[in-house]
C-alpha cells in the first residue's frame, strides 16, 4: 500500500511509520538532554543560586510551551523556514559553547 500525501509520494506505510518514530525519539532525546542538563550546567558550571536555576528551567519550560503554540498557528512553509533557522543556531550554539569553553572561569 503505497500513501500518496505531501512530502510522502513513493513511501510505503511501514516506512512512514519508522520515519515517525525514529524522528519523534530523536525530538523527545533532545529536549530530555536539554532539560536536564542546563540546570546542572547553570548550578555547578556557572555557579547560579536555586532560585535561577528554577527561574531559568520555567522560562525553558514556558518558552517549549510558547513554541508549541506557535508551530501550530504557522503556515506549512513558514513552519518549514523556522525549523532550518531553528537547527543552524541550534548548531552554532554547540560550536561557541565548545570553543569558548576553556575560557569561562
Amino acid at each position: 500500500m503505497k500513501m500518496r500525501s505531501a512530502g510522502f509520494a513513493s513511501l510505503s506505510i511501514i516506512q512512514v511509520i519508522i520515519i515517525e518514530v525514529v524522528m519523534t525519539f530523536s525530538v523527545r532525546a533532545s529536549n530530555n538532554v536539554l532539560q536536564t542538563t542546563i540546570p546542572l550546567l547553570s548550578r555547578y558550571y556557572f555557579h547560579y543560586d536555586e532560585f535561577d536555576v528554577g527561574l531559568l528551567i520555567a522560562l525553558m519550560s514556558l518558552s517549549g510551551m510558547i513554541a508549541m503554540i506557535v508551530n501550530g498557528i504557522m503556515r506549512g512553509d513558514l513552519r518549514r523556514y523556522s525549523f532550518i533557522i531553528g537547527n543552524v543556531v541550534y548548531a552554532i550554539s554547540f560550536f561557541f559553547c565548545f570553543h569558548f569553553r576553556g575560557h569561562y572561569p
